[in-house]
């Protein structure tokens, strides 16, 4: 009857899958300038400044099961959301699964959030003067500060509250509103 049991147990243990462990690519060293700000949609000092601002919010306490790099994350965030590629490209792109790629998103897009007012912030009363000037010379709008657009952005959803977040053309979207300068950089950014 031990035996029996023996032999089960190793049975049973010989059906546990394996985990593999992919090379992963390093964007930083793997493209050049070009090909880098092609995929990322951002210079290669912007995404080290990024990366290190980010870090305290994203970065792993330990280096068990081969977590992912600050670095890791911040590319595969930056690639799926500069490309609109499907998470199983980026996914293997980089060498990792498409949870690795949906966790990196989620948690590298929350640490952009928490930074997002040391970059976006509405424009002080001379700021506006110096907008209003810059739109009325370049394309002849008197007394704006900055053009406004929305947009409904694609999302996948769990079921839970599914229903909130179909739009009027009957699929999944979360809402995006940006306000641009004329020199066409964010001065403010709402997404609900």
């Amino acid at each position: 009857m031990a035996s029996l049991f023996v032999l089960l147990e190793l049975e049973i243990g010989s059906l546990r899958r394996q985990r593999i462990f992919r090379d992963r690519l390093n964007s930083l060293e793997a493209y050049t300038d070009v090909e880098f700000i092609s995929r990322y949609r951002i210079r290669r000092e912007r995404f080290l400044e990024l990366n290190d601002k980010i870090e305290t919010f994203i970065s792993r306490s330990t280096r068990r099961s081969h977590s992912l790099s600050v670095t890791t994350q911040l590319a595969v965030t930056l690639q799926f959301l500069a490309t609109g590629s499907f998470q199983t490209v980026v996914a293997s792109v980089h060498g990792i699964s498409q949870l690795s790629v949906s966790n990196c998103v989620r948690g590298v897009t929350e640490a952009l959030c928490s930074i997002a007012k040391d970059y976006i912030q509405f424009p002080t009363a001379a700021r506006q003067m110096s907008l209003q000037h810059g739109l009325l010379g370049k394309f002849g709008f008197p007394k704006v500060l900055g053009c406004i657009d929305g947009s409904h952005t694609p999302i996948v959803v769990s079921s839970t509250n599914e229903a909130i977040y179909v739009n009027r053309e009957s699929f999944h979207s979360i809402k995006v509103q940006v306000i641009c300068d004329y020199i066409f950089k964010f001065i403010d950014v709402v997404v609900k």
